[in-house]
């Protein structure tokens, strides 16, 4: 949202915020709903081109995609993280203000997207249970997260796809509640704990490589029996999930 006062620095083609654009989390007056567009806003207008482009040139043979940080998360970077999670602590009527502002201004620039029939996801890495704990999480991140995919599931009439950094082991159930299709899991999380507790509600993704050696590990499967990563998901009995 570059209409919004967002510091940013580059590093190895890698922008990362810097600066919050708000400096008194008891002070909105720099927010505004009405600038944000997706022409005022130049990553989310590349990101919205570049993705036509591909589409233009391949046309049915992949779906192009678009993924948007959830609202919490994005509330910690118009706000900054600490006093963020301290107003969900101490002060929860100011974390909702923030909040509410976030969801309204994701849903709008996430709109251009899916009139043109791009596939919408969303990532929510603060939400993680390595950051806050789930009462938190219940509290503040799982409303925005279904509130931002029922505004995209309305244009798609299909459930949208999540990824939370982090160990979300403590939480699994509630995002699988949430009605989200895909589940994308850090390697934090076990993957065959994942399985047993979520796996008849959402599909599981994630990086099978460290997922797998953690699979080896604990089953005490010989690696000589293991030629790929598909044997490891067939030893566990996952193919249907994943």
């Amino acid at each position: 949202m570059d209409c919004i006062p967002f510091r940013w620095q580059w590093e190895e083609n890698i922008r990362s915020l810097t600066k919050p654009p708000i400096k008194d989390i008891h002070d909105f007056s720099g927010l505004d709903l009405d600038c944000i567009k997706l022409e005022n806003d130049d990553a989310a207008y590349k990101a919205f081109d570049a993705i036509r482009y591909i589409q233009d040139a391949v046309g049915d043979e992949i779906t192009c995609g678009m993924n948007f940080t959830a609202p919490f998360t994005v509330a910690t970077g118009v706000v900054g993280v600490e006093p963020f999670l301290t107003a969900c602590a101490r002060e929860p009527e100011i974390a909702f203000q923030v909040l509410d502002f976030v969801v309204q201004a994701q849903c709008k620039l996430a709109k251009s997207f899916l009139e043109a029939g791009i596939t919408v996801g969303t990532s929510d890495p603060v939400a993680s249970c390595t950051v806050i704990n789930p009462k938190m999480y219940r509290k503040y991140a799982k409303p925005y997260e279904m509130k931002f995919a029922e505004f995209c599931s309305s244009y798609t009439g299909r459930p949208m796809s999540i990824h939370i950094c982090g160990n979300t082991t403590k939480i699994l159930k509630d995002v699988a509640d949430a009605g989200f299709v895909t589940f994308s899991l850090d390697n934090m999380v076990d993957l065959e704990v994942a399985k047993e507790k979520i796996g008849d509600q959402v599909h599981l993704v994630g990086k099978s490589g460290q997922m797998s050696a953690n699979v080896i590990e604990k089953h005490g499967i010989p690696r000589k029996d293991l030629q790929s990563i598909p044997d490891v998901i067939c030893h566990m009995e996952l193919r249907k999930r994943i």
